[in-house]
């Protein structure tokens, strides 16, 4: 048939197609019936597709012919038998339930608190049935609630107190077991140093965060609160040096960003010296941005034995 002659369509009803299906099946193989049958019927539903307006031509195109990419997550399916011979790897994966979110077992950090049920407990009669007991169950219920909070909230405690009207002896209300004699517990200065250090938290930012959460931190606070933890652990911190001056080899990295403090001390002294470069040694040392690493190495040298041979 040439492209110029159009096809000629027929309208045939649903129940013409079955009779006919029934006419040829006992004339012809049941291969070729189940063939030709599975045919009427894609027939049948590509009709029925494009009668839906609603359809796009994209997706009736991807109905037909498939996926245009050929992953294996597309293609095949789980549990069919053309997944034989795939690895589990290769195999496409159930969508998880809860769409990414966390579950309550992925809160470690959380405070857990247990609730007890108002009215019933163990050994009570069940009151739907009025017959059986009640059994405590080993598993309870998990509810996550997330509420929010200063990164360092404060409590102010009110102390009752009671004078004497008689002698005017003060007594005062004493504060909860809990409440230290510091107004700063233990660890604040450790949850200051992980924002700053760990976290790249300034100190002014984080001062001006709390003061607008009505819970006021001053930047020369914070620098006080963890000096004081940095004292603590400044035998740790001298006993990795320690450690890396044992290493057989340095590695230094010096990166090209500029010491403007000591860039403009070199303008005003006029000296012609290479100018300093803030180390990031990789090496885990530098006690002074100021120092080079060079000279960051002289102060690992000091701390290794003489019987060692030095690092290259």
């Amino acid at each position: 048939m040439s492209q110029s002659q159009a096809p000629e369509f027929l309208q045939i009803q649903e129940q013409e197609l079955q009779s006919l299906l029934e006419r040829i099946s006992p004339l012809i193989d049941e291969e070729d019936f189940s063939l030709i049958e599975k045919i009427i019927n894609a027939l049948g539903l590509f009709n029925d597709l494009l009668q839906d307006k609603s359809i796009s031509i994209s997706r009736l195109r991807t109905m037909i012919f498939g996926p245009h990419t050929e992953k294996t997550r597309k293609i095949l399916k789980m549990g069919s038998d053309k997944t034989k011979g795939y690895k589990d790897s290769q195999l496409p994966k159930d969508k998880p339930k809860g769409h990414g979110r966390n579950g309550a077992n992925d809160y470690p950090g959380a405070q857990i608190v247990s609730v007890k049920h108002p009215k019933l407990k163990a050994q009570d009669t069940c009151p739907k049935c009025n017959e059986g007991k009640l059994a405590k169950l080993k598993e309870t219920g998990k509810v996550i609630r997330i509420s929010a909070q200063p990164f360092l909230p404060a409590t102010l405690y009110k102390p009752e107190k009671l004078r004497c009207n008689l002698c005017g002896e003060l007594f005062r209300a004493p504060l909860p077991e809990h409440v230290g004699p510091d107004k700063y517990e233990p660890g604040v200065s450790s949850m200051l140093g992980l924002l700053h250090y760990g976290n790249g938290m300034p100190f002014y930012r984080l001062a001006k965060l709390q003061e607008n959460l009505g819970v006021p931190m001053p930047a020369s606070t914070q620098y006080e609160q963890i000096e004081k933890l940095a004292v603590i652990a400044k035998p740790v911190f001298d006993h990795l040096i320690i450690e890396a001056a044992q290493a057989e080899l340095f590695y230094n990295d010096d990166t090209n960003m500029r010491v403007l403090e000591l860039k403009a001390q070199k303008r005003e002294a006029g000296s012609k010296r290479r100018s300093q470069r803030a180390p990031t040694n990789r090496n885990l040392y530098h006690r002074n941005h100021r120092l080079h690493s060079k000279t960051s190495n002289r102060h690992l040298l000091h701390r290794k034995p003489s019987c060692r041979r030095t690092p290259q």
